[in-house]
C-alpha cells in the first residue's frame, strides 16, 4: 500500500518496505538459501558454441564442449571429457571424449577414437566411429 493513495509512476522507483522486523543476520547463522555442493566436473572448463552456421575448429585439454543450435559444423582436436550436443542439424567430430550426449533433432556425431559413454535422445541422431 502507499501512503495517501498516491501510486508511484510507470519507472518510478519504490524503496522496499520491511513488515515486522527486517535486521541484519548475524554471519554465524546457517544460510537457508546457502547453494548445495554442485556435483563434481571433470578437470578442465566448459567451452559451449552457440547459435546458428557456425564453422569452429576447436582444442579439448580435458574440457567439457557444449554445442547448441542450428547447422553448426564442429571440429575438434585432443581429448574432452565430454561432448554435449542439442539443437538440429549440427555436425561435429571429435578425435576423442570420455563421453557423448546427444539431444534434439539430425545432429551428427562421429568420433575417431576410444569407447565414449553414449546418452542419446531425440529423434534422426546418429554417432558413429570413423
Amino acid at each position: 500500500r502507499f501512503p495517501d493513495g498516491n501510486r508511484p509512476g510507470a519507472g518510478t522507483a519504490t524503496p522496499p518496505t520491511v513488515v515486522d522486523g527486517g535486521g541484519t543476520v548475524p554471519r554465524s547463522s546457517p544460510s537457508l538459501l546457502s547453494p548445495t555442493k554442485a556435483p563434481s566436473t571433470p578437470t578442465g572448463r566448459t567451452v559451449s558454441i552457440a547459435g546458428v552456421g557456425n564453422e569452429r575448429t576447436i582444442a579439448c585439454d580435458d574440457t567439457i564442449v557444449s554445442i547448441s543450435g542450428v547447422d553448426n559444423t564442429v571440429s575438434i582436436t585432443g581429448q574432452c571429457a565430454r561432448v554435449v550436443v542439442s539443437g538440429v542439424k549440427n555436425v561435429v567430430t571429435v578425435e576423442r571424449t570420455g563421453a557423448i550426449d546427444i539431444s534434439g533433432m539430425n545432429n551428427r556425431i562421429v568420433f575417431r577414437s576410444g569407447t565414449p559413454d553414449i546418452n542419446q535422445s531425440g529423434i534422426d541422431n546418429t554417432v558413429e566411429r570413423d
